[in-house]
């Protein structure tokens, strides 16, 4: 039987409180657990996932293209692909990290990264509402 998973983000002496008690009542069997701390990084939101989807679809729209095609570019463009695989035929594809693995900061940094390309490099220009 294996363990509950659990996350904690320490804010607080009560949180880390709860989590060592936690720790403390974890079953000790033949198969051993791990217990990471690292700092916490803050996933990117909700609301910044769309806002870098209608990025996405306006660049889209305006290359005449599909928004999947075009968030897959970007990522070949600006990010460092996570792993690289090798297909069937031999060839070789990239796999790029999701955006929704990365930080508030780090996909932030992604849509600035776009859409100052789109503007250099295309003449997109962007309708504000």
């Amino acid at each position: 039987m294996s363990a509950e998973k659990r996350r904690f983000v320490i804010r607080s002496r009560e949180i880390a409180e709860r989590a060592a008690e936690f720790v403390r009542n974890l079953p000790v069997r033949d198969r051993p657990l791990e217990v990471v701390v690292r700092p916490h990084k803050s996933k990117r939101s909700l609301a910044q996932n769309d806002y870098y989807w209608q990025l996405i679809g306006e660049i889209a729209n305006f290359m005449g293209d599909d928004k999947r095609s075009v968030s897959l570019e970007m990522k070949a463009r600006f990010l460092e692909p996570i792993k690289v695989v090798r297909l069937s035929d031999g060839s070789q594809a990239a796999i790029y990290p999701s955006t929704a693995d990365m930080t508030v900061k780090e996909l932030a940094t992604f849509c600035e990264m776009i859409e100052a390309f789109a503007i250099r490099e295309l003449g997109f220009v962007r309708m504000v509402a």
